[in-house]
């Protein structure tokens, strides 16, 4: 469904390794097991349809194009009305959130060898109440829906452990005009 991450694993008796897109965005594999895996955010803006997944790789022969139509679905998300108090309205700035997200994406979309995490994602607030989901469509102000809730909002109290959600390395620890700490 648009807004989630898929996991595209790919195994092959050829040496080498895949490559390949879904849609318009380009896959970038890493190491798995006796294969290789990439994984692929779906925005929550792209209209639900079919998408073409291409695979192919390269070693010491070619590999065979592979294609496969991919329906993309609706998520049916709901849609969260927020009130931004007056001496915060600045933050509402689009320049605010593309500076955030330019900044993020050379996290995003650095090298994936070798992956930085292993095992699975767990909470990091273990029996935490969703205070807002992932995917929400948000209206600030009562205005039009710019934006999908792009975390998870855990409720807690001041001294909550926050664990890590995997093994992993942490690439990026720092305060965030938009995002908090």
């Amino acid at each position: 469904v648009h807004g989630s991450a898929v996991s595209i694993c790919v195994e092959n008796v050829l040496d080498g390794r895949p490559c390949g897109q879904f849609g318009s965005q380009p896959l970038q594999f890493f190491p798995q097991n006796d294969g290789f895996a990439a994984l692929v955010g779906i925005d929550a803006f792209t209209e639900p349809g079919l998408f073409t997944l291409r695979l192919e790789g390269s070693g010491s022969r070619p590999w065979r194009p592979f294609e496969q139509p991919i329906q993309v679905g609706d998520a049916n998300y709901s849609l969260q009305q927020i009130v931004v108090p007056e001496e915060q309205n600045a933050l509402l700035d689009p320049a605010i959130r593309q500076n955030e997200d330019e900044f993020l994406d050379t996290f995003y979309n650095s090298s994936t060898e070798p992956r930085q995490w292993e095992g699975l994602f767990t909470s990091p607030v273990p029996d935490a109440i969703i205070t807002a989901p992932y995917g929400d469509a948000r209206s600030y102000n009562g205005g039009p829906v710019e934006i999908y809730h792009t975390g998870v909002d855990f409720a807690g109290t001041v001294g909550t452990p926050i664990l890590a959600p995997a093994n992993g390395t942490v690439v990026f620890n720092g305060l965030l005009e938009l995002r908090g700490n």
